[in-house]
């Protein structure tokens, strides 16, 4: 099959060899003997491209000119290591390759034997083999084998530990790494119970602010509160709520991702009901996720507002004293408030949120007749209920759940039929021919408890636990989903998101 490609792969536009003799060119200056760069150099070119990636790699003679070079020792020959290990961690970049890459006895000799490199001429090595391993460790077959290889945990963790500026870039992949492993569901509580492991994110976690190995930490705290068995472990620890709370009050530009990431895992920490009261009550978080819920309409800060409002709809669905708490801080009605009302293109996420927390808030009794004659909060849940187009469902069936939770008060309900007799009608409307199989459901729901008191079932949507995970591509890193799951209340399915990324490559 590397034949064919090889064939195939000569003359034309955007092949990969220009004439059937170029191939043949650049291995014979593969000669160790030559201590010459330039082929691997251009190997490393070629790799760049996703399309040549496939037929590189079945290429034999390629592959092995590849794995001799990365290893060779000697100061002559830094430039063919570095430029070679570049070139596996391009190919290491393509998916369906991963698993084979992994696989290869001489690719693993390799990478043991780069991770495990020191001095000078051996850093820029390590470097890159840690690209390699972070690209393998984005397929969650690959990352069980490599947390289990004692020899590839052991550098990574001792590189993901390295102190100095010398050891900056290093330690920024190895850290990487660490965050790919930690998107793979077996490998959280793993990581979690390993001392090493453990210290090392702890440590990065509470360091200074210093980029991206923060980012990496703080991101590593994230995919492990998805994991729901660990929230309770991960809470205990005051090292990863100081390291939370205090991402999370960042306010410069440059820390963006960051506060993002950790009000993100502050949310999915809050979907365990036995931690959400300690979370609110903790001092801090309202301020910290209230002034995020309202940052301006920059779109870089999108990411971050969204993460806050679902956050806040997160802890919204809690017992009643912390209900009537969250109800009672205007700070926590201000944002949702400012969210609900938000218009125009790419604020529905926000806005659907925003009416989530209040529908959660109005499932306590003591709460319902205060949300209903508060104008601003009866407008805006009434408002949503008539808005239009097949993108404001979302807003829509949860302004049903959280109106048919204010009327099961019997006197609100009256006078809603007073005061809206045009939502009837238009529940009716949306009962019949709704745009979504659950939006109709929730407006029957809401008929039905103006007819006659019944308590409203919230409507479902997809679960937004799930790792932040890190993208790279070829020029700097790609990655993959973590596992996914659905929960009984709105919340939202993990996705990537391109502000997540740490780096491009």
């Amino acid at each position: 099959r590397g034949e064919e490609r090889h064939q195939e792969g000569i003359g034309g536009e955007g092949a990969m060899w220009d004439t059937p003799n170029q191939r043949a060119e650049v291995l014979s200056l593969c000669d160790p003997a030559s201590h010459d760069p330039t082929p691997f150099l251009h190997l490393s070119n070629l790799s760049s491209e996703e399309r040549h990636r496939a037929g590189l790699w079945e290429d034999l003679a390629v592959r092995r000119a590849l794995i001799d070079a990365s290893t060779r020792p000697g100061r002559l020959d830094q430039k063919c290591r570095t430029h070679s290990m570049w070139a596996l961690g391009n190919l290491a970049s393509s998916p369906p390759l991963r698993l084979e890459i992994w696989e290869d006895a001489e690719v693993w000799k390799a990478l043991v034997e780069g991770a495990s490199a020191h001095g000078k001429t051996g850093q820029q090595c390590r470097t890159y083999t840690m690209r390699v391993l972070f690209h393998l460790a984005a397929s969650h077959d690959v990352a069980n084998n490599m947390w289990y290889d004692h020899e590839i945990r052991g550098a990574v963790l001792e590189a993901a530990g390295a102190p100095g500026a010398a050891n900056r870039l290093v330690r920024e992949y190895a850290l990487e790494v660490c965050v790919a492993l930690s998107l793979t569901p077996p490998l959280k509580p793993l990581m979690w119970a390993d001392t090493d492991c453990r210290a090392i994110l702890l440590k990065t976690a509470t360091g200074p602010v210093s980029g991206r190995d923060t980012q990496s930490a703080v991101t590593m705290l994230l995919n492990l509160a998805a994991c729901e068995a660990l929230i309770p472990q991960l809470w205990a620890n005051l090292a990863v709520r100081d390291a939370l709370l205090r991402a999370a009050e960042l306010k410069s530009p440059s820390h963006r991702c960051l506060r993002c990431t950790a009000i993100w895992a502050l949310g999915n920490l809050a979907q365990c009901d036995a931690v959400k009261s300690a979370i609110w009550g903790l001092a801090g978080v309202a301020e910290a996720l209230t002034q995020a819920a309202k940052l301006t309409d920059n779109y870089l800060d999108k990411e971050c507002r969204e993460n806050a409002v679902w956050t806040l709809a997160v802890l919204a669905e809690t017992n009643a004293t912390t209900a009537e708490s969250m109800l009672g801080d205007k700070r926590v009605v201000d944002a949702l408030l400012v969210n609900a009302e938000l218009k125009g293109k790419g604020y529905h996420g926000s806005k659907a949120y925003a009416i989530w927390g209040l529908g959660s808030l109005a499932s306590h009794s003591p709460n319902r007749g205060i949300m209903w004659n508060e104008p601003s909060i009866r407008d805006a849940l009434i408002d949503a209920c008539f808005l239009e187009r097949e993108i404001n469902s979302d807003c829509r069936k949860y302004a049903f759940w959280a109106v048919a939770n204010i009327a099961q008060d019997m006197h609100v309900r009256g006078r809603v039929h007073a005061d809206y007799p045009k939502l009837v009608k238009t529940l009716r409307k949306m009962a019949a021919g709704a745009t979504t199989e659950e939006e109709g459901e929730q407006a029957s729901r809401l008929l039905d408890v103006l007819g006659r008191p019944r308590a409203a079932t919230p409507p479902t949507t997809p679960d937004r636990r799930g790792g932040g995970g890190v993208k790279r591509g070829v020029k700097r890193p790609s990655g993959t989903e973590d596992g996914e799951s659905e929960g009984e209340t709105p919340r939202r399915r993990h996705r990537w998101n391109d502000q997540m990324q740490l780096r491009r490559i």
